[in-house]
């Protein structure tokens, strides 16, 4: 499918793929309102695999892409409440590690389609997404990344292991220099088990 909602999109890529019969998936309704055309106008259309329209579709909805704790694949905007979890001393293994990102100068969607400012130094981040089909579109996602970016830091710790957390969750991580602590969207998370 080539153009439709991103909806319509997401629906028609995850039916392809061979799923085992209890398999489920949830995309947020908020991709129906995004309509798209990503047809190839000059007669050879690029091929893309069902999990790279998957993700394009997610980042052209401004929204993550997951499994969650039952299995379930799906698509929808970050969490932005801050759950009462908090990462102290006392559930970790050692003091969190956090590193800043570099400076975002600017971000660039589909080659110049928009052009998102951040400061007058540091990197360019650039988008390439065929689903962004629109300057207005472009414009959104390019202030959605530049917020999720600008001013960011990478935290790394090891603690105990709590079935409760996924990723998406946003805890407060306890630190040394800090007694209120920071809030931290988790990315990813390994769980270990030693003998």
């Amino acid at each position: 499918v080539r153009s439709g909602t991103l909806y319509d999109i997401a629906i028609a890529a995850v039916t392809q793929i061979d799923l085992p019969d209890d398999a489920t998936y949830r995309f947020d309704v908020s991709l129906l309102s995004i309509n798209v055309d990503f047809s190839n106008k000059e007669g050879e259309e690029d091929e893309y695999s069902c999990a790279e329209i998957l993700q394009m579709v997610a980042n052209a909805g401004k929204c993550i892409i997951y499994q969650d704790r039952s299995g379930c694949l799906r698509i929808e905007p970050a969490s932005q409440v801050l759950s009462d979890y908090v990462i102290s001393q006392f559930v970790s293994y050692s003091h969190p590690e956090f590193t800043l990102s570099k400076e975002l100068k600017a971000v660039n969607v589909n080659d110049g389609m928009a052009v998102v400012s951040n400061s007058a130094q540091g990197e360019i981040q650039t988008l390439d997404n065929p689903l962004v089909t629109e300057p207005l579109q472009a414009q959104e996602l390019g202030e959605w990344i530049k917020d999720i970016l600008k001013g960011r830091k990478t935290v790394i710790g090891d603690f105990r292991a709590d079935p409760r957390l996924s990723a998406g969750d946003i805890v407060t991580v306890e630190n040394k220099f800090s007694e209120k602590g920071n809030k931290v969207f988790i990315t990813s998370i390994q769980l270990w088990r030693g003998f």
